[in-house]
C-alpha cells in the first residue's frame, strides 16, 4: 500500500491519497512501505522458517501469495482512500479530463469516479433513439 501511495503522489492522483498533501502522502507511503518491509523480514520470516518440514515457500505458492497480496492492497487502498476522500468533488470547469479513465482520480475518489462514470454511461444508453 505504501508503493501505491507513493505512485499516487507522484502521478497527482489526489483521489487515492490517504493524506491531504503531496508531501504527507510521500512520507506516509514511505512509512507504510518501511513498516511492512521491516515486519516481513523480521516477524513473518521467522514464522515461515519456524517449521523445518514446511519452511520453504514454493515458486507457485510465492507467486499466488504475491498476486493475492497486491490485489488485496489495491482494493484496500481504493476503499480506504474513497472513505477518506468522500468530500472531494470534481469540478468540471477546472478538470476538463473527467470521464477519461485514470485521470478522473486526479480530482475525485475511486468510488465517486466509478459512480459518476456509471451515471454517464446510463445517461448515454437511455438517450434519444
Amino acid at each position: 500500500m505504501g508503493i501505491y501511495q507513493i505512485g499516487a503522489a507522484f502521478g497527482g492522483f489526489k483521489g487515492t491519497w490517504f493524506f491531504p498533501s503531496r508531501g504527507l502522502t510521500y512520507v506516509g507511503g514511505l512509512v507504510i512501505f518501511a513498516a511492512t518491509y521491516i515486519w516481513f523480514f523480521t516477524c513473518a520470516d521467522l514464522k515461515m522458517n519456524a517449521n523445518p518440514n514446511h519452511g520453504e515457500v514454493e515458486g507457485f505458492e510465492q507467486l499466488y501469495l504475491f498476486l493475492a497480496g497486491s490485489f488485496l492492497a489495491l482494493v484496500i487502498n481504493y476503499s480506504l482512500s474513497s472513505l477518506l476522500n468522500m468530500k472531494r468533488r470534481a469540478n468540471p470547469e477546472k478538470d476538463p479530463v473527467l470521464g477519461k479513465g485514470m485521470e478522473d482520480l486526479k480530482s475525485q475518489s475511486v468510488l465517486r469516479a466509478f459512480s459518476r462514470r456509471r451515471r454517464l454511461r446510463e445517461k448515454m444508453n437511455d438517450g434519444p433513439r
